[in-house]
């Protein structure tokens, strides 16, 4: 009795037949099995008809096109390219990356599926004449899904649940720079609000003016941390004020190259101290530089208490001379 085949070109043995030759034909099947399971095939078109190539009935086993599970199309076909498969129940991956459209058929073509140049698209062949695209329309509430082009993908009613706070109507702000969507959502300079706990960073800050890179501006004071006595422990008075201040220098600079690379640009010639000479004498007014904490700054504000202090020894000095004069 001669043998039968599966719709996928599967040898089905009958008993008795293929005496010496069983193994082999059934190892012929597995190959064939693997082909369908996840075989890929790479196929260059070069005309805009192509027919996939298919055995219904192999005796031996054939790498044939319509047999993979994977498809990947290259070539020019020069136009869009139909092609035509073998009409049985099967699933494909299809890639193009052809520069074309193909349109992917079978038997009389009652249903097609057009695939755009460079898109992937997982089909199914019913066995009907009918090509249809697995994603075409995907169920749990996305509605209808285009997959031809990512620059036109739209989702036909649906909704989307679970999420309370997606008020923008159509799920998007139909902008495409951020100043642009900031508008449509709003979002102004009026009604931006951060909160006490907020932790920020900015560019630059101006208040009553406009801000600059790296820079805090203000028209007016600028106000901050407290002087009150009522929130003091005092522990006595800096001693040896004009000492310390003997061992301080005031000096001209020009930022340098470390400067630059971390960001700083200031050509200018500038006016400073030097932390480390500070850190000597009064190191409670030393701390780490925000660029980066391996170097240090000073708060020049808090070294006023020193130079009071060296002021007040002088005067002291200068009185104790007119005495002796």
């Amino acid at each position: 009795m001669a043998s039968n085949w599966s719709s996928l070109g599967i040898r089905l043995m009958t008993t008795g037949e293929n005496d010496n030759t069983w193994g082999t034909n059934t190892n012929y099947n597995w190959q064939l099995i693997g082909d369908v399971a996840d075989g890929y095939i790479s196929v260059a078109l070069a005309s805009t008809t192509h027919t996939a190539a298919w055995t219904a009935q192999p005796t031996t086993y054939v790498d044939e096109e319509a047999r993979q599970r994977v498809i990947n199309y290259t070539g020019t076909p020069g136009g869009t390219c139909t092609i035509t498969y073998p009409n049985i129940e099967k699933v494909y991956v299809i890639r193009n990356n052809t520069n074309q459209s193909l349109i992917l058929t079978a038997g009389t073509g009652a249903a097609t599926v057009t695939l755009a140049a460079t898109y992937d698209a997982m089909v199914y062949c019913d066995g009907s004449d009918e090509i249809h695209n697995c994603f075409d329309q995907m169920a749990g509430g996305f509605g209808t899904m285009a997959y031809q082009a990512a620059s036109s993908v739209s989702i036909t009613g649906g909704s989307v649940s679970g999420i309370t706070d997606l008020t923008v109507a159509d799920g998007g702000t139909g902008s495409s720079n951020a100043a642009d969507a900031r508008t449509a959502l709003g979002v102004t300079a009026a009604n931006l609000s951060l909160g006490t706990s907020n932790n920020v960073q900015f560019n630059g800050l101006g208040v009553g003016t406009a801000g600059a890179a790296g820079e805090v501006r203000a028209t007016g004071n600028i106000t901050a941390y407290y002087s009150s006595p009522e929130l003091k422990d005092f522990q006595g008075v800096i001693p040896d004020a004009v000492d310390k201040v003997n061992k301080l220098n005031g000096y001209y600079f020009y930022e340098n190259q470390t400067a630059k690379d971390l960001g700083y640009d200031n050509d200018r010639l500038q006016v400073g101290i030097n932390a480390e000479e500070v850190q000597a004498v009064l190191p409670e007014v030393v701390t780490e530089a925000p660029i980066d904490a391996k170097y240090k700054t000073v708060w020049y504000e808090k070294m006023v208490p020193l130079l009071i202090e060296a002021i007040k020894e002088l005067s002291k000095d200068v009185r104790d001379l007119k005495k002796e004069v």
